[in-house]
């Protein structure tokens, strides 16, 4: 499984595993109790030797025994041609599911995690920040520092930059940047070119057959998700143990919480961005 960051991927796993019967759970000594967790080892310069380690991480699958059992690892969206290829001839008959969000929204949520976890410094703890104020001076200070941002340089607050960018591009004045030049993180900024992406991985899986991909919201809203973990359930032709309307209210508390939402301004210049 891949994606994006910040796309529910979680989420369908743990789903996954409350919710059908045929799933393995893989138990790293490090991670046990569950099977969402990190080895990114395909986006490393993998040989062969090193298919003999990975195996044991995802299970031990007897023949017969008609279970799935895998593993999700975000940078595996960012992965090239070469190293998708690499995968594939290990792994002809692997199944790929990779999740999406709009990109404003996904950027804001990494941020927000980024800032829970104290990721950026001379920022007091989370629980004193305005998430949305902050995230608005973040979008500043990223991009007021690259070349193409030089006719906005007159700007003095984090506001006007914003406002003044959305503005120019709104009237097809300016245009954003497109890749990750003066920025400190492409997949922070610009994991958002799905097609792209996607096509390199239907390359070795093709798209029904062993490549599905599933939008945010039909993961996390109750009228999509029955839709979406259908279609997951199917496409990994496993048994799911409750109906698809049960399995989402069991996520009692999970489906409730409430976050902070991004300013109008910082919508408006993602906007802009993507």
């Amino acid at each position: 499984m891949t994606t994006v960051y910040k796309a529910a991927t979680r989420q369908v796993l743990i789903d996954l595993d409350r919710c059908v019967a045929d799933v393995v759970r893989p138990e790293p000594p490090e991670k046990a109790g569950g099977w969402f967790w990190e080895p990114s080892m395909w986006t490393s310069t993998l040989q062969r030797r090193d298919f003999e380690r990975y195996l044991p991480l995802i299970g031990e699958i007897h023949p017969g025994d008609f279970k799935v059992t895998g593993e999700k690892s975000p940078d595996y969206y960012f992965m090239t041609g070469r190293q998708i290829e690499r995968m594939h001839r290990l792994l002809p008959r692997t199944k790929v599911f990779i999740t999406i969000r709009e990109p404003g929204e996904r950027l804001f949520s990494h941020y927000a995690m980024k800032l829970r976890q104290g990721k950026f410094k001379g920022l007091p703890p989370h629980e004193q920040v305005d998430v949305a104020s902050e995230f608005e001076t973040f979008l500043y200070q990223s991009f007021n520092t690259s070349s193409w941002a030089e006719p906005f340089h007159y700007a003095t607050s984090a506001e006007e930059f914003l406002d003044s960018v959305a503005t120019a591009v709104e009237l097809k004045m300016a245009q954003l940047p497109t890749d990750a030049a003066g920025l400190r993180d492409y997949s922070f900024f610009f994991g958002h070119d799905y097609e792209r992406h996607i096509q390199a991985w239907a390359t070795h899986y093709p798209l029904i057959q062993q490549l599905l991909v599933i939008p945010f919201e039909h993961i996390v809203d109750h009228e999509q998700f029955p839709h979406g973990i259908e279609r997951l359930i199917n496409f990994l032709e496993v048994t799911p143990v409750v109906n698809v309307t049960q399995c989402f209210e069991e996520r009692g508390d999970e489906k409730h919480r409430k976050k902070q939402p991004m300013t109008a301004l910082a919508r408006r210049f993602l906007t802009a961005l993507y």
